[in-house]
């Protein structure tokens, strides 16, 4: 963290920079202070898709870590006779760590839940629609319904993007596929119906 500042001081002739040493420090609390680090230089906009997606697949972690202290925390207190009953109905209620990760990033609870669904995905399958993202081949609303879709049916669109790596998904396309999924809850679509849903009137074969 503070590359940029090193190479500046080094541009100005110096060979001497004052910077805090972190010793023992675990990649995931390492990765946590870069990405600090930049989002108080750059807004998390700024950002493309595949970094955007690294940072709330780690931020979801922590909220998770997060929420096992709480329900922790919660079993202290009913050990000791402090039920949730009792407590004055006047006290302002926590805010979750969700609200407060979101206000930081600043996008709503709500866009932030719809990165999540995406975060979730297989890493495998992470890659290939964080690239169609960083192409612009692939909205950020279409990439949210892809990660809402049957796990077999993401494993079909995945499929139907290897093998047309020019393809750009349109909104509609992928619009109509999460519809139709939804109407089959029980069964899944096939993988060249759902081909034809994506890739009609698309110049890709």
């Amino acid at each position: 963290s503070g590359h940029n500042r090193v190479e500046a001081m080094r541009l100005l002739g110096e060979n001497k920079i004052a910077a805090i040493v972190r010793e023992n420090v675990t990649d995931e609390l390492a990765e946590r202070i870069v990405i600090e680090s930049n989002l108080n230089q750059q807004s998390f906009a700024d950002w493309k898709y595949s970094q955007q997606i690294r940072i709330i697949k780690m931020s979801s972690k922590w909220i998770q870590e997060k929420s096992q202290q709480g329900k922790r925390n919660d079993l202290a207190e009913n050990a000791t006779g402090v039920h949730s009953e009792h407590k004055s109905p006047d006290k302002p209620k926590r805010p979750k760590a969700r609200d407060k990760i979101s206000k930081q990033l600043g996008i709503s609870p709500t866009v932030f839940e719809r990165y999540r669904s995406i975060a979730k995905l297989d890493d495998a399958v992470l890659v290939i629609l964080c690239n169609k993202l960083d192409e612009k081949r692939l909205g950020f609303m279409s990439a949210y319904r892809i990660s809402q879709l049957k796990p077999e049916e993401i494993k079909s669109v995945i499929n139907i993007l290897k093998n047309n790596p020019d393809a750009k998904l349109k909104g509609p396309n992928v619009k109509l596929l999460y519809d139709e999924s939804k109407k089959s809850e029980s069964e899944d679509l096939a993988e060249d119906a759902i081909r034809e849903m994506l890739l009609s009137d698309n110049t890709a074969s």
